[in-house]
């Protein structure tokens, strides 16, 4: 079964390096035009994706996403010290550079 020429092109594009899509706000490139219609959220500060526990709004998916942890306790990264588990990488980040060696 051949795949979409669309979709074989997009990944033909990512193996060679070729960001097509420019932000024109701060140069970063994107392979997909969607990626970076999300990306463009960052400096309009549009959030148009909200929490439906708690309301709280978000500008692109994996917000919401890690955000859901904090609701559903969720704690799927730990320490390799000390086994003590975070919500998301970023927080193990956060304790160890807090820590008292």
């Amino acid at each position: 079964m051949k795949p979409e020429s669309g979709s074989l092109t997009r990944h033909v594009r990512k193996h060679r390096g070729e960001k097509r899509h420019i932000c024109s706000a701060c140069g970063k490139g994107f392979y997909e035009a969607n990626v970076l219609a999300v990306h463009m959220r960052i400096h309009t500060g549009e959030k148009p994706i909200t929490c439906d526990i708690c309301n709280k709004k978000f500008s692109d998916p994996n917000g919401l996403r890690s955000h859901m942890k904090s609701h559903t306790g969720e704690r799927n990264h730990a320490c390799n010290i000390c086994n003590k588990t975070f919500f998301t990488f970023l927080c193990i980040e956060e304790a160890f550079k807090g820590a008292q060696w």
